[in-house]
């Protein structure tokens, strides 16, 4: 057994193909995985893990985009996993994320965070579904989750702020500050990813879309403080992915085949 350590800001997922494991988080009961199940377990949560010998496929999902598809709050890993091993639609994720661990390797750098992403995009859809089937209690989401919401929404504004944001959701920035500390982000760097991503996505889905209006819709008021801000993040700038992608396009059929 050894002691696991993950980034904090995310939540990991397996499926365990053979063998076992059991997680044990410092508070909480273990959780233990069998073949043919998922499991769950927490990066800001003091845990260990033991393993047997075993083959698995693991992915991790930013918090933020766990507690958005949880509707505000951080499930238990154990409420995870449960979910997960009794949803009719954990098999299109497994489905995928088998594809994705086959093909990874003849895919470019470009091609694998395309990929990846439409992973993680199918994960967040199959985990809303999950863990929000039955009765919900009554209320809004969180406060955190309808701040993600309004940043996605206004991605596009230049100085968009914490102020603006509190402002937008009625509450104090210092309350803003104190919320998404409590989820292990800060507003600043939350909206950077968000934007980050955003342009990624425009930059696949509209080859032909010049670098500046691409900065301009995620918030950027000059493309070269988006340029270095792209490059910063993913290794390469706007124009340099474009152009890894257009030399060896993603197939339509990755999404598809079997």
């Amino acid at each position: 057994s050894h002691l696991y350590t993950h980034t904090g800001d995310e939540i990991g997922i397996g499926y365990m193909i053979d063998g076992h494991a059991v997680y044990e988080p410092e508070r909480g009961p273990p959780i233990e995985a069998r073949p043919r199940e998922f499991f769950c377990f927490d990066g800001a949560r003091p845990s260990r893990l033991t393993l047997t010998r075993n083959r698995q496929l693991h992915f991790a999902l930013p918090r933020a985009t766990v507690i958005e598809a949880a509707g505000g709050r951080v499930p238990s890993p154990q409420a995870i996993a449960q979910a997960l091993n009794r949803s009719p639609l954990a098999v299109y994720l497994l489905h995928q994320l088998r594809r994705l661990t086959r093909d990874a390797p003849r895919l470019t750098v470009p091609q694998r965070i395309v990929m990846l992403d439409a992973t993680l995009a199918l994960a967040k859809s199959v985990l809303c579904a999950c863990l929000q089937e039955g009765p919900q209690a009554p209320g809004e989401p969180g406060l955190y989750a309808r701040a993600c919401e309004y940043m996605n929404r206004h991605l596009h504004v230049c100085g968009l702020s914490a102020a603006h944001i509190a402002a937008a959701l009625h509450c104090s920035r210092a309350h803003l500050y104190r919320v998404f500390a409590e989820h292990g982000m800060t507003v600043a760097d939350l909206l950077r990813e968000l934007r980050m991503r955003r342009a990624r996505q425009l930059l696949h889905a509209e080859p032909d879309l010049d670098v500046g209006t691409i900065a301009w819709r995620c918030g950027y008021a000059d493309a070269s403080s988006f340029g270095k801000a792209f490059k910063r993040r993913f290794g390469l700038s706007p124009l340099e992915w474009r152009a890894c992608v257009r030399r060896a396009p993603l197939p339509a059929e990755a999404l598809l085949e079997d």
